[in-house]
């Protein structure tokens, strides 16, 4: 997941769009959910990470199984 993450931010990185000054980034948390584990647990998993991607500077992924 984090692999197909990357190549989704590193396309809108490459991405240029006539009259915008500046580049396009993108922000994403991943998570993977378990057996048995609440869908309510995992987005709320995901949403920690994408919190933390935009706090280390945006334009990253961030896996919530490597949050502390």
């Amino acid at each position: 997941a984090k692999g197909v993450a990357e190549r989704i931010r590193g396309a809108f990185q490459d991405t240029t769009i006539d009259g915008v000054d500046g580049r396009l980034s993108a922000s994403v948390g991943v998570a993977c959910g378990r057996a048995g584990q609440a869908l309510d647990d995992l987005l709320r998993a995901a949403d920690r990470a994408l919190d933390r991607a935009k706090a280390e500077g945006r334009n990253r992924v961030v896996v919530a199984s490597t949050l502390a």
